[in-house]
């Protein structure tokens, strides 16, 4: 594997670094530990003018470390990541050529097409064959000059490209790196929660009572998963399926084969009230808001369950930590530490004010929305830790999710998608949505961020 990379640094160095693209890619996805063809890559894509594409790689890769081996992304790694986003000059984004005297027509220097550096590499190859390719481009550059150099489009003065139209009934991808939108891709009517695994984006679509997926990168969604028997509320992810939970009129936790090409759902429990489901530990872990209860379903073997009686009224959102089940508490004010094996409380944390309800982990952290204060709380998870409040997150925050960094708000009322930095807990960032549209749930994974929009 190293000579390997040996020759794809040799093909970079000498400038061929778009024609290495495809290679290189195909060498990460299947060497996703390799961190120095991670690196390869991000370079050969930076120097073709794909620098979101490049940052994107980073965020893949770090993802890999940190879920499969636990740690962080080299030094050197970091450091390549770092000078993309500083748009480092030295990392040679594209070259101009240099036109000789009297070619091109007289054409200035800033009206010659830019090119670049694996384009000369490539021209340099093949001196030793003559070539009519120069005479026909600088026949064309005469003519151009001749009709007028408005027919000519620098690559380098192309604006930027323009943010795709955000529309309701939709999901919305952001780019972590830079924030801002990549793409918008349309699903069913309703979406609501949403998360990532088995590499795709599932949306639960509310009103249709359908389940949809987005490929990680597709354009489009998937055809419209249905047999669900009423309106999908929440979902979470893991190897074995997806776990789906649905409210009125069934009152249902089903799982869904991923692979399946259509719903096949195995019905798991029947009971009113699911109000959000997680998994982690090795089971799905599910809160019901009429009996007061967090439910456990082993994922080996779903026969197996175990009930406990929460201590407040109300439970709402769920999230796994290592080690431990947090639940917010919605009614009672309060979220609870539950010891997995158990099941017993292990910590209460009160919330002075407001009601908080979704909850997530990531980052290092546990975090918890107060729609009713418009903040979020962020909780240490270590014995002890402490809890602190992050105000004006944006008007109404629903949906939240951890990871690439950062953490992700779904503001239903305000029509926002705010950015948090865990460290600093503050926001860092706010996405607006055009009027008519709202964002309802928000998940992390394959290197981006899922945001489902509804009408409103």
């Amino acid at each position: 594997m190293t000579a390997i990379e040996d020759r794809m640094q040799a093909e970079i160095d000498v400038g061929h670094h778009r024609a290495a693209v495809p290679e290189l890619e195909r060498l990460a996805t299947e060497h996703p530990h390799r961190e120095r063809l991670s690196s390869q890559l991000m370079i050969a894509l930076y120097r073709s003018g794909r620098q979101s594409d490049a940052l994107g790689v980073y965020h893949r890769a770090r993802h890999f470390l940190d879920d499969e081996l636990g740690i962080d992304p080299s030094p050197e790694l970091r450091t390549l990541h770092e000078r993309m986003l500083h748009q480092d000059p030295t990392l040679g984004l594209s070259t101009r050529a240099t036109p000789s005297p009297g070619s091109a027509a007289g054409l200035g220097s800033d009206e010659i097409a830019t090119v670049d550096a694996g384009e000369a590499g490539r021209r340099s190859e093949t001196h030793a064959a003559p070539s009519r390719r120069p005479r026909i481009l600088l026949a064309v550059l005469a003519i151009a000059a001749s009709l007028g150099a408005a027919f000519f489009i620098v690559r380098a003065a192309l604006p930027a490209a323009s943010p795709p139209a955000v529309v309701a009934n939709a999901v919305l991808v952001i780019d972590p790196a830079t924030g801002t939108e990549r793409r918008v891709v349309e699903v069913g009517t309703g979406p609501g929660a949403i998360a990532f695994g088995s590499g795709s984006a599932w949306v639960a679509n509310f009103d249709d009572r359908t389940i949809q997926t987005i490929a990680a990168g597709a354009e489009h969604a998937g055809t419209p998963l249905g047999g669900i028997t009423g309106n999908p509320t929440c979902l979470a992810t893991a190897d074995g399926g997806i776990w789906v939970g649905i409210g009125f009129p069934s009152g249902q936790v089903v799982r869904i084969d991923p692979a399946a090409h259509n719903a096949v759902t195995t019905v798991v429990e029947r009971e009113t009230g699911i109000e959000a489901v997680a998994i982690g530990e090795g089971a799905a872990w599910i809160t019901n808001d009429q009996a007061n209860t967090l439910l456990r379903i082993d994922l080996a073997d779903p026969s197996q369950q175990r009930r406990v009686e929460l201590p407040g009224a109300g439970p709402a959102g769920v999230a796994v930590a290592p080690g431990a089940i947090w639940v917010a508490e919605r009614l009672r004010g309060a979220i609870v530490e539950i010891d997995p094996i158990t099941l017993q409380v292990k910590r209460t944390i009160d919330v002075l004010s407001g009601a908080p309800d979704q909850v997530a982990y990531g980052e290092g952290f546990v975090w918890v929305t107060n729609a009713a204060a418009d903040s979020v709380l962020r909780i240490d998870p270590a014995p002890n830790g402490q809890a602190t409040t992050i105000a004006a997150v944006g008007n109404g925050p629903d949906g939240i999710a951890a990871g690439e960094g950062s953490v992700w708000i779904a503001n239903g009322l305000g029509r926002t998608v705010t950015r948090i930095d865990p460290q600093q807990g503050a926001v860092v960032a706010t996405i607006t949505l055009p009027p008519g549209v709202r964002p309802a749930g928000v998940a992390v994974g394959g290197g981006v961020v899922w945001v489902s929009l509804r009408r409103g």
